[in-house]
């Protein structure tokens, strides 16, 4: 039985044009944008590594309403 849904977690290819999709069209609020990365990152999402942009989104002021997190993986160039 699932007690509480924290957030939903969608990875995303493009995450500028997901921001705009689900606040324009679904009318989402946008709430905010971080970078991760780091040892943890790389535990987190089992990658060596890791660079993701991640961005929130919620439909709802209600503190039980779970924000949407859309997860874009940066892929690191070698030069």
């Amino acid at each position: 039985m699932v007690g509480r849904i924290y957030h939903v977690g969608l990875t995303v290819s493009d995450l500028d044009r997901s921001i705009a999709f689900y606040n324009e069209i679904l009318g989402l609020e946008f709430q905010g944008e971080i970078m991760m990365t780091g040892e943890e990152t790389d535990k987190l999402f089992q990658r060596k590594n890791c660079k993701a942009r991640v961005a929130y989104l919620n439909g709802s002021k209600a503190v039980e309403a779970p924000p949407i997190e859309l997860i874009q993986f940066v892929e690191l160039r070698k030069l």
